[in-house]
Parts: C-alpha cells; structure tokens; sequence
C-alpha cells in the first residue's frame, strides 16, 4: 500500500509539473499605447535548442516567399513571406531570437510595404492572424523537444529492463553455481576431513597397543626399579600422544564444521548483494515509467 501510494503521488508530481509547462502563451507588445501602434510578439518555447529553432524558424518563414533573407545575431529579416490566414499579399517578417534558461525567446515583428502591419488591437482578426503564426511555430517547435525528451527517456527505460533481466539471469547463475560449489566445497573438506580422522584414529589403535604393550614391560620388570622407571615414562609418553591424536582428531571435525558455516555465510553475502542490487535497480526502472508517462501526459496536454 505504501509503494503504491508513493508511486501514486510520484506521478501527479511529474504530471502536475509537466502540465504547468505545456501551454504555450504568444504576448503581444505595442511600441506605444497608441492603438495604431505596431507590436511584436513575444513567445517562450521551453527545452528548445537554439540552434535547431534558429534553422526551423528560417524555414517557417521562409514557406512560399521568394523574397531575400538576411540573419546577423539571430535577427532575422524575410521579403515577401506569405501566409494566407495573415493577408493575401506579401509581408515582411522580422525577429529576434535569444538564449534563455530553459529555451528560447522569440520576438517577431511585421510590415507591409514599409509601414507598420499589425496594430495594437487585441479583437482584430489580423491581430489575431498573427498572435497564431507566432504560436502555430512555438507549439511545433516545443512539441518536437518534448518528443526527443520522450524517446530519450524511453530509450533509457529500455536500456534499464535489459539491465535488468541480465541482473536476473546472473543472480539465477550464480545461485547455481554457488549451490554446486558450495556442495562440491563443503563434500571436499568432508571427504578430506574423513581421511584425516581415519588416519588418526589408526594411530589412536596403534597407540594404545603400544601403550598396553607398555603396561605388560612395566609388569615383566618390575624387579629392576631402572627398567621400571624407564618404561613407566615410555608408557607416559605413549599415552600423552594418544591423548595428542584425540584431540587433532576433534580439532578436524570443528575446523570442517567452521569451514562449512564460512563458506555458506559468504554465499548468502554474496546471495543478499545481488537481490539488493536487483531490487534497486527495479527503483530506478519504476522511476523512469514515472517520468516517461509524466513526459507522455504533457505531450499530449502541449496546445
């Protein structure tokens, strides 16, 4: 529930802010408040390069007319530019186009046969022609950037899935081949172990043969107090190694035991390692959806 709700909320966040941004506002400015006063438009286009917007408009502007062109410093000037909803004869274009942070601002203004075109009216349909020539590019220009930003981020996701499924597929493989490591490991040390044990415990027999064979001397000479001495610490001897060879023979079977439980906390290290590496990574792939539908929902919404 909780994931969910995060998730939830996550997305009307990346909606929300991508809807604030998909409207496109054309502001007409009069050089004076004279209401014959020419006016320029002015339009910001969010996520647009400069570059790629300065070829696009020149062509824009430049549809139908056969007129000349001049750019310096991204102030553009067109002859004869033609656009029927404008006027049925030719006009003159010209703008200004600068770098802002997120974008661009573009300034166009218009004449016709060297005097002002369009005044400042807000309710003639002139005015109004030319408010929309001014945003039917804008809208173009900031629908084909959030279309790179939409395949961008899509790309992305793509790259993300199949990063995952190899994180699957070499958790999958090594779990396996931990299984069988750790089985062929933990067999090894116990074969090794056996042998190790088995040894020892032929010499334990051996030793407590030699130590009765001992103890049988120690009664033959009991008349002779040297020979007596001598073999009491021989049998000492004997039985201090028996007791040696018990003792490794314990020590083997915890250092196996010890080796074992190593061995397998180190595969469930390793085991936890990639489950934490899976898991974030499937984050950040529910995080992306997140921002590509975010993306999706303000193309859509772009008018």
């Amino acid at each position: 529930m909780k994931t969910n709700f995060f998730t939830s909320i996550t997305l009307f966040l990346f909606t929300y802010a991508a809807f604030c941004q998909n409207t496109i506002s054309v502001d007409a400015l009069p050089q004076t408040i004279s209401p014959t006063s020419q006016v320029f438009f002015m339009v910001e286009i969010p996520q647009t390069n400069i570059m790629a917007a300065e070829n696009n408009w020149l062509k824009y502007v430049a549809t139908g007319s056969s007129g000349s062109a001049d750019s310096t410093n991204r102030e553009f000037h067109q002859e004869v530019a033609y656009d029927d909803n404008l006027s049925p004869f030719s006009f003159t274009v010209y703008s200004k186009m600068t770098e802002i942070s997120d974008g661009i601002l573009l300034k166009v203004w218009f004449s016709q046969n060297g005097s002002p075109f369009v005044h400042n009216d807000p309710k003639s349909v002139l005015y109004l022609a030319a408010q929309k020539y001014v945003r039917d590019f804008a809208v173009e220009q900031y629908r084909h950037a959030v279309e790179g930003e939409l395949k961008a981020g899509q790309d992305k996701l793509k790259e993300m899935e199949k990063e995952l499924v190899i994180l699957n597929n070499e958790e999958e493989k090594s779990l396996n081949t931990l299984s069988e490591n750790q089985s062929d490991t933990i067999y090894q040390a116990e074969a090794v172990a056996e042998d190790a044990i088995a040894t020892t415990d032929s010499d334990i027999w051996k030793s407590s043969q030699h130590i009765n064979g001992r103890k049988e001397m120690v009664g033959t000479t009991s008349a002779d107090a040297n020979a007596v001495d001598s073999e009491q610490k021989t049998l000492k001897k004997s039985e201090w190694n028996k007791n040696k060879l018990q003792h490794q023979n314990s020590t083997t079977g915890k250092v196996n035991d010890k080796r074992n439980k190593v061995s397998l906390k180190e595969n469930r290290i390793t085991s936890i390692a990639k489950k934490q590496h899976k898991a974030l990574k499937s984050d950040e792939i529910a995080s992306q959806r997140l921002k590509v539908d975010a993306v999706k929902v303000n193309l859509a919404n772009i008018r």
